[in-house]
């Protein structure tokens, strides 16, 4: 099953960093250290 392909039940997860509330949802689905999520002030 691929993400983005038109038959897949999965779908990609687009982040858009304006959008974030840091649920960590797209650091925990893609690949290790592909995206990494930073709080500012922490």
């Amino acid at each position: 099953d691929t993400p983005g392909h038109p038959g897949s039940e999965k779908k990609t997860f687009m982040a858009r960093e304006k959008d974030c509330i840091f649920c960590m949802a797209c650091e925990n689905v893609c690949p290790p250290q592909c995206v990494k999520i930073f709080q500012k002030g922490t």
